[in-house]
């Protein structure tokens, strides 16, 4: 997508999600409310499950949003256990669709691999 403003054309590149304004938005919510309480549904309609380097960047951000005068405590593992369990419900497990399901989870576990050897390498 792109924006013309005057004579330039302008590409417009954005996430389906921006997981940095939610938190800003539900600032008032201690950390355990904001995991239990976002809106996974909606995230699911614009966040494709499998996309994984979104899913990770969004881990990320809330394995280190802090808050102050909260104890620290890291969310993002919390938000895809979350995520996971609301994906079951919203795209539930059929005779059709076990196959799918089982090469998605294959697909975590070369991502985490993926994962865990660059933190290795680094």
């Amino acid at each position: 997508m792109s924006v013309l403003v005057g004579l330039i054309c302008i590409p417009i590149i954005c996430h389906a999600f921006d997981m940095a304004i939610h938190c800003r938005l539900y600032f008032h919510l201690s950390n355990d409310e904001l995991i239990e309480q976002f809106p996974y549904d909606e995230y699911l309609t614009s966040v494709s499950f499998t996309d994984f380097d979104t899913l990770q960047e969004h881990r990320e951000y809330l394995q280190y949003f802090k808050k102050s005068g909260e104890r620290y405590k890291t969310i993002g593992d919390d938000f895809l256990y979350f995520l996971g369990e609301h994906f079951l419900k919203y795209y539930p497990i059929t005779h059709q669709s076990v196959m799918k399901k089982i090469t998605i989870a294959e697909s975590y576990l070369l991502f985490d691999s993926k994962i865990q050897g660059e933190r290795f390498l680094s």
